[in-house]
């Protein structure tokens, strides 16, 4: 079996499904996060692994396209541009158009020599406790802002476009819309700067992402999942270092899933 010819009835044994309902229960019900280990990756080789992680991404919805050509498993490490193992922080990941997906997965087979630690934190909570001190800022958050997104008839990173939203939704539907670099992106290609409210409260709720100990954390070992809301909670890694060995270095499959409930 290879991904291009897989579907997810290959992967729905009993064992499967029982893991992709708890999983989506965490997403949907829970805190947001869901933290799976441990698949013995040593037994099954890393492309194995990959293509039962890419099923049971399956069993929990649609796993989307997450690069130009396609590919609906990615390998995050597999190139690592300058600077990609500096600190990352908070945010959720935009991903293709139209919409971000809906969950990420990260199946770790690789963990790097030191470092690398991933952080979680509720979006609700940060914009809650932004309205408890300042309702006036919590409120233009609800306005659209540009965002600089990849364009979705041309390449990863050379054609953008500009996408209007706004960085929390209210209401039954809520959702967290950060990403701080493709904000300051769309601030410079809409050509106008934001309005002294406006980058009043995009720094107020960075300041409160800031906090120490606001989020929790833990180090991804070999063979540990973990899926994200990535419509509710944000996630940040830490500073790593990487052994200088090509077969040692860090290495995760990722996925991205849109439920079947996502609109």
């Amino acid at each position: 079996m290879t991904l291009d010819s897989a579907t997810k009835e290959d992967f729905a044994d009993a064992t499967m499904q029982d893991l992709a309902h708890r999983i989506l229960e965490q997403l949907r019900d829970g805190p947001g996060v869901a933290l799976v280990g441990t698949w013995p990756l040593q037994k099954w080789g890393i492309d194995d692994a990959g293509l039962l992680f890419w099923g049971l991404g399956a069993l929990l919805g649609s796993p989307r396209a997450q690069s130009e050509d396609g590919a609906r498993l990615y390998s995050v490490g597999e190139e690592v541009p300058r600077g990609a193992d500096l600190e990352m922080a908070y945010h959720v990941d935009v991903g293709r158009p139209p919409s971000p997906p809906e969950v990420i997965g990260l199946l770790c087979c690789r963990a790097a020599r030191t470092g690398g630690a991933s952080s979680v934190v509720s979006g609700k909570h940060v914009y809650e406790s932004l309205a408890s001190s300042r309702a006036d800022l919590a409120e233009k958050l609800l306005d659209p802002i540009p965002f600089l997104r990849p364009d979705v008839g041309g390449g990863w990173q050379d054609r953008k476009h500009i996408d209007l939203r706004p960085v929390v939704q209210t209401g039954d539907d809520f959702r967290i819309n950060y990403s701080r670099y493709w904000m300051d992106q769309g601030e410079l290609a809409h050509g106008e700067p934001h309005d002294e409210i406006t980058a009043e409260a995009l720094a107020a709720f960075e300041d409160l992402l800031n906090t120490p100990g606001i989020g929790a954390s833990h180090r991804l070992e070999t063979g540990e999942m973990i899926f994200i809301n990535n419509r509710h909670v944000l996630h940040a890694r830490q500073r790593y270092e990487d052994s200088a060995l090509p077969d040692e270095k860090r290495m995760l499959w990722r996925v991205w899933v849109d439920l079947e409930s996502s609109s």
